[in-house]
């Protein structure tokens, strides 16, 4: 089943970035912006080192709070970012970032946020995909909204990676599950396009998951296996329940590519890196599938 174009909104965020190490841990109490964090970050290795184990166990988001000075809007943005903070204590780190500050310059330019509006929210998941970005003015629900669901960490990440995904949704009670990845692999195993390939399970029946389906228009009670083709930053090639073809799965790709004889993921660059090459190819897929 071919749909047209189908933008997942939680992974359309303002700043689509590669993976991020993860950020330094706060304190409980969180310094206000009158009290500028300053001082060398720790690097990774000391960071594990310091950490006790029962704490670096707990996986959770990092939520950043950029800005560059304190007046009123700053600090107004400050008091709703410190509340949503608050209300997601047991599963999110929050850090305060001084753009000013000479030693945050490396992670401000490795997430290219020095231009956008400031203040800016950042909301990164365990696995470092960028899970929303929320530039000159956001409110606690968008700041709570940004956490994601397994699946959709792992697409997202993809997708920064500038690859392909895979969403295959299947469990012991659908049918034609072996069918329904028979193509996906034979896509996935293919020479062309085995580097820049994902493929993410879903369990229909796993309630963390159901928001992720319902924006990807899939339906959790579904009783046949379903496979969902994406490419960055988040467009929906097809849907496809039951079985898969690998040809069929090309020609979805190409369509809103090149054209059957694109050569872009065959070219030398799209081989050495995930750079200029693929961003283009992808740009073209948004662009095409965007207008139906």
């Amino acid at each position: 089943m071919k749909i047209g174009a189908v933008t997942v909104a939680a992974v359309l965020c303002a700043v689509v970035i590669a993976w991020m190490s993860p950020s330094v841990a706060q304190p409980a109490q969180w310094p206000g912006l009158e009290e500028p964090v300053t001082g060398q970050a720790a690097s990774p290795a000391q960071r594990a080192q310091a950490a006790p184990p029962a704490q670096a166990a707990v996986a959770k988001y990092q939520f950043l709070f950029f800005h560059k000075d304190q007046s009123p809007e700053t600090q107004s943005l400050y008091t709703v970012f410190q509340g949503a903070m608050r209300k997601a204590a047991s599963r999110a780190e929050p850090r305060v970032v001084n753009l000013n500050d000479p030693s945050e310059t490396a992670l401000v330019r490795r997430l290219g946020v020095d231009r956008a509006p400031m203040p800016m929210v950042m909301a990164i998941a365990p696995n470092g995909a960028i899970m929303g970005g929320f530039p000159g003015k956001f409110d606690e629900t968008q700041i709570l909204g940004a956490f994601g669901t397994p699946a959709q960490e792992k697409s997202l990440k993809a997708f920064q990676e500038n690859k392909m995904v895979f969403l295959c949704v299947q469990n012991e009670r659908t049918k034609l599950n072996e069918e329904s990845v028979r193509g996906v692999y034979e896509f996935k195993n293919d020479p062309q396009f085995s580097r820049h390939t994902e493929v993410v399970f879903v369990n229909p029946d796993d309630p963390t998951e159901s928001r992720f389906l319902q924006q990807l228009a899939i339906d959790p009670k579904t009783d046949t296996a379903i496979s969902a083709f994406m490419t960055p930053p988040g467009v929906v090639l097809g849907l496809f329940p039951g079985p898969t073809d690998k040809n069929v799965l090309v020609q979805h790709l190409t369509l809103g590519g090149c054209g059957p004889d694109c050569h872009c993921l065959k070219s030398q660059q799209a081989q050495a890196d995930s750079g200029g090459v693929l961003k283009k190819f992808f740009g073209k897929i948004s662009s095409t599938f965007g207008k139906k």
